[in-house]
């Protein structure tokens, strides 16, 4: 019996060990296994008539399609290719121009334009306000999140040229601790200390469009990769990418260093800044077998979305891709085909797109949305239920 017992102990360890799921790496054993299996994406879309008045005909008749993913395994890495120090010893925020880091230190209120290549400082200006833990781009310009004196404080967040650190324009933080901040290609997500919430807000006027809970309530860092958020906490030592539409975790992976403050994504790896080792680390976070396609920075063809949630109770957002500058118009209609609603109608810079449409003043059924952009035209139908 001793014998039969030692003989299936040893099957199972020699079992075990052929598991895909774990693999070893520099001093790091990685035991995450994120699978795909009957991973499916449903959409209703259809390239609609010229004749808007024969939306409801269309979409009546149209059928589904259904892609369904190849199971997939994901090993969440972690490794660090490569590292520079930090222009200080107090940094909190970062962000990345598509070209050069820039990092602002708390200690003298003071943001670097830092080389990635060896950490080398390429200018500098005065940090607006009191101090700026976290930092974004929006293409021109960069944004700055001022923390004066904590969950005490009435915050701002500025708009800076970057050429001399002038405030172009400013709004009011939501939260009263704002840390990391991320810019995805139309509004800005604010993380917050206090409130443990990322909010996504309008820019513009410092409106908050949407809500979602913090992977934990420590984290501070924030950046965006093109589909989804990526924050940090200081006491789980972990990496999150999150899901903008409810704040899921999709996954996890080790942070290089603990203390980590802000984080910023340069189109293949994510840059981590430690306080604590006053350094900025370039990290692998796994890209290749992610469950789901990673997104390039620039678009190559037009798509329009599904909506989530859908169904929905009352707001939803839209996404839709532009692959050049273009005029934009999105619009919601009723069964009736009469429309109700205007969510963009304005020229578009080429790029990712989220649109969101508030309906609470409206009934419960099906609703429809068009997209058209260039030559580009395409619809969807939606479920508003109360």
């Amino acid at each position: 019996m001793k014998i039969f017992i030692s003989i299936l102990l040893l099957l199972t360890v020699l079992a075990s060990s052929q598991n895909p799921a774990y693999t070893q790496v520099p001093g790091r054993v990685c035991a995450q296994q994120v699978s795909a299996t009957n991973l499916k994406q449903r959409g209703d879309v259809y390239d609609e008539d010229s004749d808007l008045d024969g939306i409801v005909d269309s979409f009546q008749d149209m059928t589904s399609s259904i892609i369904i993913r190849e199971t997939s395994t994901l090993l969440d890495t972690g490794d660090v290719v490569h590292s520079i120090p930090a222009p200080g010893a107090s940094c909190q925020g970062l962000t990345w121009d598509g070209t050069h880091l820039w990092v602002s230190d708390i200690a003298v209120d003071t943001i670097y334009k830092v080389s990635p290549v060896d950490g080398s400082i390429l200018g500098s200006f005065a940090s607006p306000g009191g101090s700026v833990e976290g930092l974004a781009w929006d293409g021109t310009y960069l944004w700055a999140a001022e923390n004066g004196g904590g969950s005490a404080s009435i915050d701002t967040i500025y708009q800076l040229d970057t050429t001399n650190g002038a405030i172009v324009h400013s709004f009011q933080s939501p939260g009263n601790w704002p840390h990391g901040i991320t810019w995805d290609g139309t509004n800005m997500w604010i993380n917050d200390f206090d409130t443990e919430l990322i909010d996504k807000v309008d820019p513009s006027t410092g409106q908050v469009l949407a809500s979602i809970p913090a992977p934990e309530d420590k984290s501070i860092g924030l950046t965006w990769d093109g589909r989804y958020l990526w924050s940090d906490d200081i006491e789980t030592d972990l990496l999150y990418q999150i899901d903008t539409l409810d704040g899921t975790v999709i996954r996890t992976v080790p942070s290089p260093h603990y203390n980590a403050r802000d984080l910023a994504w340069d189109g293949q790896y994510l840059w981590v800044l430690s306080w604590q080792a006053a350094t900025i680390f370039q990290v692998d976070v796994g890209g290749n077998g992610m469950r789901i396609d990673v997104v390039s920075s620039s678009p190559t063809e037009y798509t329009s979305s599904q909506n989530r949630p859908n169904p929905f109770n009352p707001v939803t957002e839209i996404k839709y891709a532009l692959p050049k500058d273009c005029q934009v118009k999105l619009e919601v209609y009723n069964l009736l085909g009469q429309k109700v609603a205007t969510l963009v109608d304005r020229e578009q810079k080429a790029g990712y797109k989220t649109a969101t449409w508030d309906a609470s003043s409206f009934p419960s059924g099906i609703y429809f949305y068009r997209l058209v952009a260039g030559d580009f035209t395409a619809s969807r139908k939606m479920a508003l239920l109360r």
